[in-house]
């Protein structure tokens, strides 16, 4: 990774993050991305119902960011050694809920093209290819909010691109 001394950090930038992310943090926005483009990718090679498709990602994505979120809160509370409590458990599935926001993106994108192409494969393809985008342009977009340049934003936008890689090799041996 880049030692470059970042930049003052990019207000516009963040107010953009705070506008795509809860509370201006992609980390679960990323987690919902790639959730959702793993399934979307899977989903692709039977792509018999696209609407059934939909609800498969959909019903992952939920239990994904309900799991995540509840062991997320378990870990805060061990650690501060709290017990379980409604306000809390709220809190938990509030924080986390940026997993449910960052997979809507290509799931929104999948149900627009199914629409108008009628083309579950086309759809789903489609839907393959935002997410990769979307990937990198989090990491892209966390870089500049924060003032990286040069060497340094080029690499954290190429971990989006790893992450992108790994989309796309399992749409290829799905």
């Amino acid at each position: 990774m880049s030692t470059e001394a970042p930049d003052k950090p990019n207000r516009h930038f963040i107010r953009i993050l705070k506008i795509l992310t809860v509370d201006g943090d992609p980390g679960p926005a990323i987690y919902g991305t790639f959730t959702a483009g793993a399934v979307i990718a899977a989903e692709s090679t039977r792509a018999e119902s696209l609407w059934l498709s939909c609800l498969g990602v959909e019903l992952v994505v939920l239990l994904y960011w309900l799991a995540h979120a509840y062991s997320r809160g378990l870990s805060r509370r061990v650690k501060e050694r709290e017990a379980l409590s409604w306000k809390g458990l709220i809190q938990d599935f509030k924080r986390e809920f940026g997993i449910v926001e960052g997979a809507s993106i290509p799931l929104a994108v999948v149900v627009i093209v199914g629409v108008f192409s009628r083309n579950p494969v086309t759809a789903l393809s489609v839907g393959i290819w935002v997410t990769c985008i979307s990937l990198v342009a989090y990491e892209l977009l966390a870089g500049i909010a924060i003032g990286l340049r040069r060497w340094a934003l080029v690499s954290q936008a190429a971990i989006g691109g790893l992450l992108a890689v790994g989309i796309a090799l399992l749409k290829a041996i799905s």
